[in-house]
């Protein structure tokens, strides 16, 4: 009982926060006033921007590709489109007949007509940034990443450095996911408490440096993320966030998990700070929007959450795509692709920064 009650506060605490938009047409788009009913895309648009720019949430790109069905595949729209964001009213009713029976003609009335004087009204001036540096306002504050992509990003460690701490059982037999409990192996260097929370973890790809050829160890992905609901021999976990299936031998380690700071523009930057893709966190075969990547740049070079990097085809100035900084580390970046302009994303392109966010009032960093 204790655990079922557990579940259930978890589930109702996380669900606005943790919910993300998925590759469906089914969701409903709220649309904010003052949103015009279309709008025809531009060079270089994706639905990701264009969502941010009207909603302010590129999140919101499967609904906005919900309203136009005539797009076959989201990661691709062409300058010249016309996205609607209003559904179609539907056509009016053909009016009923009407039949007026003539009447006779009135004897002309003269009235003259009153002098009327008019007084325009004052045109308010238009509030203007003042700020020479930003690039771009937003229509209202908001978050530089989700909740769900922090949680999502993992790191790069030596193997050495890999968690030794496993998962020992799963209460749902062979694999586990949201709101399902596991059990961890308590070992004393550890030293977990209840109501921590925990990564579970699988060890990837092998990383060496796209320039030095330096061993840079492997990728750790985030598998799911678990809340510490007692300690004794073993530790009892609940999962309230699932990537991918847990599985019995996966690894664990403390999750560190960051309320995002808010902002309302895109700005320029005030460093050059450029860099390189590492890896990708996961072994697939392409790099798609959304996805997470690691860049060799982080506390070290200067790198803030929330930066937007332009992404270069090897040595070229070719610009293919566009990555934002979510989990700043000391010698790299998780970052998530937020667009992509055409080519393939692959490790060893060159990213380099081209905008920096600037932070509302009593908004921490």
């Amino acid at each position: 009982m204790y655990k079922t009650v557990i579940a259930v506060l978890v589930a109702l605490a996380l669900t606005s926060v943790f919910s993300i938009a998925q590759e469906k047409r089914g969701d409903v788009l709220v649309i904010p006033d003052g949103t015009p009913e279309e709008y025809v895309v531009k060079e270089g648009d994706t639905l990701w921007d264009i969502s941010e720019l009207f909603f302010g949430d590129p999140l919101t790109w499967p609904r906005v590709w919900k309203k136009n069905e005539f797009i076959a595949d989201p990661h691709w729209i062409f300058p010249g489109q016309t996205l609607m964001f209003y559904p179609k009213p539907p056509p009016p009713p053909a009016p009923a007949p009407i039949v007026i029976a003539p009447a006779p003609a009135p004897e002309p009335v003269v009235v003259e007509a009153p002098v009327v004087e008019v007084i325009a009204e004052p045109v308010p001036e238009p509030v203007v940034e003042i700020d020479p540096n930003v690039l771009r306002l937003l229509q209202r504050p908001r978050p530089i990443f989700s909740t769900i992509s922090f949680m999502k990003t993992g790191y790069i460690a030596k193997r050495a450095d890999v968690p030794k701490t496993k998962v020992v059982a799963l209460e749902s037999g062979v694999t586990a996911t949201r709101f399902d409990h596991l059990t961890i192996e308590a070992r004393e260097s550890d030293n977990f408490n209840v109501g921590e929370y925990l990564a579970i973890m699988d060890v990837e790809d092998e990383v060496k440096h796209p320039g030095s050829g330096d061993d840079l160890g492997h990728v750790l992905r985030v598998k799911a993320v678990a809340k510490v609901l007692s300690v004794a021999t073993t530790v009892d976990c609940s999962i309230i966030e699932s990537f991918d299936p847990v599985s019995v031998n996966d690894i664990v380690t403390r999750a560190h998990i960051r309320k995002s700071p808010d902002f309302d523009a895109w700005m320029k930057p005030d460093s050059a700070i450029s860099g390189i893709i590492l890896a990708r966190e996961r072994s697939i075969q392409s790099i798609h929007q959304n996805d997470i990547l690691y860049i060799d740049a982080g506390t070290n070079k200067g790198v803030r959450p929330g930066d937007r990097f332009a992404v270069y085809a090897g040595g070229s100035q070719s610009l293919i795509g566009e990555l934002q900084a979510v989990n700043v580390m000391a010698r790299e970046t998780a970052v998530l692709v937020i667009s992509i302009k055409g080519e393939k994303l692959a490790i060893g392109d060159n990213v380099k920064l081209t905008a920096r966010v600037r932070l509302v009032e009593n908004s921490d960093m």
